[in-house]
C-alpha cells in the first residue's frame, strides 16, 4: 500500500515503536499515520503512541 502512493513504511512491535522508527517516522511530519494491523497485531500503546522500545 505505502509504495502504491510513493509513501514510507515503518514498522512497529506489538506494544512500542522503536526509537529509529520514531525517529523516522518524525522526520517525515506526518499529517496523517495509517496503522494497519488489529488488536491482535497493534495495541492500544502503538495506537495512541505511548511507549518508545
Amino acid at each position: 500500500m505505502a509504495a502504491t502512493i510513493d509513501a514510507p513504511l515503518f514498522l512497529a512491535q506489538r506494544d512500542c515503536y522503536p526509537g529509529s522508527v520514531w525517529d523516522g517516522i518524525r522526520r517525515y511530519d506526518p499529517v496523517d499515520l495509517l496503522l494497519l494491523g488489529g488488536p491482535n497485531t497493534l495495541s492500544d500503546s502503538v495506537l495512541n503512541v505511548e511507549y518508545l522500545c
